[in-house]
């Protein structure tokens, strides 16, 4: 029986079925140098990076690993940070896994910079099933394959969630996100889809840091990012649950209490 176990104090995922997958999402390789141009200096991040995915790696010994879309961050063009610092950290990966790529919105041309190696597979936008879960990243429409899978799981939102207390201080913290479909809208848009068994679909936190991400308690989380979040997921609805593992509530209550 397939089951997603959050790793515990970590934006990323164990997935058991036939096989261990590590699943991360929104790496966001290069990130800094779009900082820079805002005046935040922030040092070469791909060791660092690194380092975190070795650690889960060698924690969790999986068979594969899944990176759910935006592996990289500038677009059109790549920074010299990814042109080498992407065959850097996928590499120091494929020493000891093989990786499955979904690409995101901030992929394009990634086929460009990926190191030739056998244990190496690029999918399409419209994601894959994985040893029985549906991957897609979330700016595109999923494949009616991967709809008809008994897990989603997806990433492009960068949820987080806000805090507020009675003086006014708010802060903000990644979360887990846990939804299901609106089925009626859903066939709306595949008239032919058959296979559909109810699933939940995860939306991860993004695994760098330094990306921000969509508050989705606050009138910005009435505005999600793809056509699934935006359209088919029921958002207020949805289950929320902190990096530790705390579930604190489903979202259209968070929002009233806010």
């Amino acid at each position: 029986m397939c089951e997603i176990n959050p790793i515990i104090g970590e934006p990323a995922a164990i997935v058991e079925n036939r096989e261990r997958t590590l699943v991360i999402a929104d790496i966001h390789l290069g990130i800094e140098v779009e900082l820079s141009g805002f005046g935040l200096h922030i040092p070469n991040q791909t060791e660092k990076l690194l380092n975190r995915i070795l650690k889960y790696i060698l924690d969790s010994k999986p068979d594969r690993m899944v990176i759910l879309g935006d592996l990289k961050h500038n677009i059109p063009l790549a920074s010299r940070i990814e042109e080498y610092g992407l065959p850097e950290l996928l590499n120091g990966i494929l020493k000891h896994t093989m990786i499955d790529i979904i690409p995101g919105n901030h992929d394009g041309k990634i086929g460009d910079l990926l190191p030739a190696h056998k244990n190496i597979t690029l999918h399409g936008v419209e994601g894959a099933v994985i040893d029985g879960v549906g991957y897609f990243h979330g700016h595109a429409w999923p494949s009616e394959e991967v709809l008809g899978a008994e897990h989603l799981m997806m990433g492009h939102n960068h949820p987080v969630i806000q805090f507020a207390d009675k003086f006014g201080y708010t802060l903000h913290r990644r979360v887990w996100i846990r939804a299901k479909c609106n089925f009626d809208l859903l066939k709306a848009h595949y008239p032919t889809l058959k296979d559909w068994h109810d699933p939940y679909c995860t939306i991860m936190p993004a695994f760098n840091e330094l990306c921000g991400g969509i508050t989705f308690n606050t009138k910005q989380g009435e505005d999600l990012l793809g056509p699934m979040s935006s359209h088919i997921l029921l958002i207020d609805e949805a289950e929320v649950y902190l990096l530790d593992g705390t579930s604190i509530g489903k979202i259209g209550d968070i929002k009233r209490e806010q």
